[in-house]
C-alpha cells in the first residue's frame, strides 16, 4: 500500500506543534531548567523517543 506523504507530513506537523505546546506550558509554569524532555513527552502523550525525533534538547524545543 503506498504511503500518503501529505498525510504523513500533516501528522508530523501536528505532533511537532503538540510537543511545542506542551513544552511551552511546562517551561512557563516551572522554568526551562526544571522540566525534563521526558516530562514534556509525558504531557504531550508521546514517547520520549518520538520527542527526540523532533527536538534533541530543551533549548531546541
Amino acid at each position: 500500500m503506498p504511503r500518503n506523504i501529505e498525510r504523513d507530513e500533516k501528522e508530523a506537523m501536528r505532533r511537532k506543534e503538540q510537543l511545542m505546546e506542551a513544552g511551552f506550558r511546562l517551561f512557563s509554569q516551572y522554568g526551562i531548567e526544571n522540566v525534563s524532555l521526558q516530562r514534556v513527552a509525558d504531557a504531550a502523550e508521546v514517547g520520549v523517543a518520538t520527542l527526540y525525533n523532533y527536538y534533541q534538547t530543551r533549548s531546541s524545543l
